[in-house]
């Protein structure tokens, strides 16, 4: 199993495409506050390819405002 773990967010983009190389699309993504651990945010999570997803939200998030973590 392999895991990926990337802070998101820069105060302006509102769409972030993470690479992660698993090589299968069949990967879990959370994305949880990264100042509060323990609450997971909910949005749109699009998997592009079997190394690539993507995450949108509605409302730009700030400097590292959420942390991603894909397994797969």
């Amino acid at each position: 199993m392999n895991k990926m773990v990337r802070p998101v967010g820069d105060g302006s983009s509102l769409v972030f495409k993470l690479t992660h190389n698993f090589g299968t699309p069949d990967v879990v993504v959370a994305i949880r506050d990264s100042n509060l651990p323990g609450e997971q945010i909910g949005t749109d999570v699009t998997i592009l390819s079997k190394d690539e997803v993507q995450i949108s939200f509605a409302v730009a998030p700030g400097n590292d405002a959420y942390t991603v973590t894909i397994i797969g």
